[in-house]
C-alpha cells in the first residue's frame, strides 16, 4: 500500500506540473502518452485535415508565405484521433504480415515508425506532416526537396520547428523527415 501511495502522489505531482505546461510545450510520445479523452478545438486548414484551431492561422500564413516564394507545399498529415492512430498504426502491423513477418516482427517494426495510439503527437493537433508536391513520400529524401529547405529556414518564423530532422533522429521514435511541431512564440 505504501507503494501504491507514492505512485499515486508521483501521479500527481506529474499531473500538476503538466497543467502548468503551456499548451505549446506539452510533450507527447512514448514516455509521455497524451491525456486519455483529449480532443482539440479543430480548424480545417485544407481539405480533410485539421490542426489545433490556435495554430491555424500561423500555419496558413506560413503556406502562404510559401507559395508566394515559389514553393509547392502538401500537408499530407495533421490531426489524427486516438482512434484514426489505431487504424494507422494496425494497417502497418498488417502490411509487414503480409510480407511474412510473424506478429511480434511486424508489431515491432512498425513501432519504429508508427506512433502508438495515445503516444502521437498529431493527437494534440499541434504536429503535421509536409511534403513537396514534386516528391510524395515522407523519408530522407523529402529533406532534399526545395520546399523542405524553405521550411528548415523559415519555418520558425511562424512558430513552428522541424521536429524530426535527418541528422537528429530520434532513437528508436518515429523516422519522419519533415514533421512540423508548434513551439514557443518566446522561443521563434
Amino acid at each position: 500500500k505504501a507503494v501504491q501511495k507514492e505512485l499515486e502522489q508521483l501521479q500527481q505531482k506529474q499531473a500538476e506540473q503538466e497543467e502548468e505546461l503551456p499548451w505549446n510545450m506539452v510533450l507527447v510520445n512514448s514516455s509521455h502518452p497524451m491525456t486519455e479523452g483529449y480532443v482539440p478545438e479543430l480548424t480545417e486548414v485544407a481539405d480533410g485535415y485539421s490542426v489545433d484551431s490556435r495554430i491555424a492561422e500561423p500555419l496558413n500564413n506560413m503556406l502562404k508565405a510559401a507559395e508566394a516564394d515559389g514553393m509547392n507545399i502538401i500537408i499530407c498529415s495533421a490531426y489524427r484521433s486516438v482512434e484514426k492512430q489505431e487504424q494507422v498504426f494496425n494497417s502497418s502491423v498488417q502490411d509487414r504480415l503480409n510480407t511474412g513477418m510473424n506478429y511480434w516482427e511486424a508489431y515491432s517494426d512498425t513501432a519504429m515508425s508508427v506512433a502508438l495510439p495515445g503516444t502521437s503527437e498529431h493527437g494534440l493537433g499541434l504536429a503535421l506532416d509536409l511534403i513537396s508536391n514534386q516528391y510524395s513520400e515522407l523519408d530522407e529524401k523529402q529533406a532534399e526537396t526545395k520546399e523542405a529547405k524553405w521550411l528548415e529556414e523559415n519555418c520558425y518564423k511562424y512558430g513552428f520547428i522541424l521536429r524530426y530532422p535527418p541528422e537528429k533522429q530520434p532513437r528508436q521514435e518515429l523516422s519522419m523527415s519533415l514533421a512540423l511541431s508548434v513551439c514557443s512564440q518566446e522561443a521563434a
